[in-house]
């Protein structure tokens, strides 16, 4: 089960938090409309640097957090 928060910014800018609360299984989310997502953070803080994906690959407890 992937548990997404959204909040901040307005159209066209959201961010989510993706948290998945899984036990055993791993998602690959993306987006409907194919868009870019970029990361800021995950589970050890904000990233030095965002960076642009597709798609994102989250284990059971991990934490990712887009614009």
């Amino acid at each position: 089960m992937v548990f997404i928060h959204l909040y901040g910014g307005g159209y066209p800018f959201y961010r989510l938090r993706m948290l998945n609360g899984s036990n055993a299984r791993v998602y690959n989310l993306a987006l409907s409309n194919n868009t870019d997502m970029i990361i800021i953070g995950n589970d050890g803080g904000l990233l030095k640097t965002p960076s642009s994906v597709k798609e994102i690959l989250i284990a059971p407890e991990n934490v990712w957090m887009c614009s």
